[in-house]
């Protein structure tokens, strides 16, 4: 799997932001969810985002783990061992997600960026149409199919999680996005079990290219 190019691509955690070059502001992929009311309240309330932050903070770092061969140390490792102490059901959940579909995790929490222009052949320089930072993305061992994963914390997947996914896979994987498994990971600990959920209509990227355009018109550079 090619690493992506990212050198051109920046994040301000300040304020949420993407720029391209320094200078190109480059809205994210939640921005253009929330921005036509996919993203719901609760979705973003401060109790939910910060159990939210840290049970995918507990997830990246045991991806790091396994795909490292146990070299997390340090910080990390406390980091890890605190946060598997207060979500130690989700930690559960999440190792019986990853062990009972036979995953092979290739990246976590990796910046992408995307345009929509290439799949309709718009010339011109590259600007990326919107950017944003992906859960997971690995391949299923037993087929070989390339995933698109990303981690939820509610009980169940909200509605925008397919277009998330649409998002994320069409910006990894520009030359064959429809070929890769996409999926919302539920973790929970009210629930006895993960919670895996595929989404497999083509009409998901047609909606995200809708998504994307609309937000264009609606904010013009």
């Amino acid at each position: 799997m090619a690493r992506i190019n990212l050198e051109r691509l920046t994040f301000d955690p300040k304020y949420h932001a993407y720029w391209w070059d320094g200078k190109q502001y480059i809205p994210s992929v939640t921005q253009i969810l929330d921005d036509s009311g996919h993203i719901s309240k609760f979705s973003k309330s401060e109790s939910h985002a910060n159990r939210g932050t840290e049970i995918h903070e507990m997830v990246h770092l045991e991806i790091k783990r396994l795909m490292d061969g146990r070299s997390v140390r340090g910080q990390s490792k406390i980091r890890l061992n605190q946060l598997k102490s207060i979500y130690p059901i989700e930690f559960q959940q999440f190792t019986e997600f990853h062990t009972e579909l036979d995953i092979e995790f290739m990246e976590t929490e990796v910046m992408v960026h995307g345009s929509i222009g290439l799949l309709e052949y718009i010339p011109g320089p590259y600007i990326p149409d919107y950017a944003g930072t992906a859960d997971i993305f690995g391949v299923f061992r037993k087929t070989g199919d390339l995933l698109a994963g990303d981690v939820k914390s509610g009980m169940s997947p909200p509605p925008h999680a397919k277009l998330q996914l649409a998002a994320y896979a069409l910006a990894r994987h520009p030359m064959d996005y429809a070929s890769v498994k996409r999926g919302a990971l539920t973790l929970h600990a009210n629930k006895k079990k993960y919670k895996w959920k595929e989404y497999e209509k083509e009409e998901d990227f047609q909606e995200w290219i809708r998504q994307v355009k609309r937000y264009k018109r609606n904010n013009p550079q």
